[in-house]
């Protein structure tokens, strides 16, 4: 947050009104919810957002707003692997010694950002890192019976 300010990426204003004309919504919405953030904090209990506040103060002047949107850091979708963690070709067949998991799989996701699932990167890579080392190794076996 401190590098956001920093950057000058937070909004600022003195007021609530003067917040909201800047961020784009209704003043009279902004106020309203700043005001019962602080009752709900003096009086101890939730407001409707659930919140309680405890010890912890609402926001007071001056105000600042970060604009804050939904995104994925990481790679989805990925490579095509088949049962054995195989990465394939795109004719279906695998390449030689060549496995993959996690978030460089593709999996039950999808192949692109719309099929995200919570802790899928982690699932998929405990059980393809296993579907992985179950292959390489009778892949080395394999090798080293010929």
């Amino acid at each position: 947050m401190q590098q956001l300010i920093a950057l000058n990426a937070a909004r600022k204003a003195e007021t609530p009104e003067e917040l909201a004309r800047l961020i784009g919504v209704p003043a009279e919405a902004l106020a309203a919810t700043l005001a019962e953030a602080h009752a709900a904090q003096a009086s101890g209990e939730a407001d409707a957002q659930g919140r309680i506040w405890g010890s912890d103060l609402p926001p007071v002047a001056p105000y600042r707003a970060v604009k804050v949107v939904g995104a994925i850091f990481h790679t989805q979708g990925g490579l095509q692997i088949d049962g054995q963690a195989r990465v394939l070709r795109a004719d279906g067949s695998a390449l030689p010694n060549l496995f993959a998991g996690g978030g460089t799989a593709r999996s039950v996701s999808g192949p692109a950002h719309w099929g995200y699932l919570p802790a899928m990167g982690l699932a998929t890579a405990v059980t393809f890192g296993r579907l992985a080392g179950l292959s390489a190794a009778a892949q080395a076996r394999q090798l080293t019976a010929a």
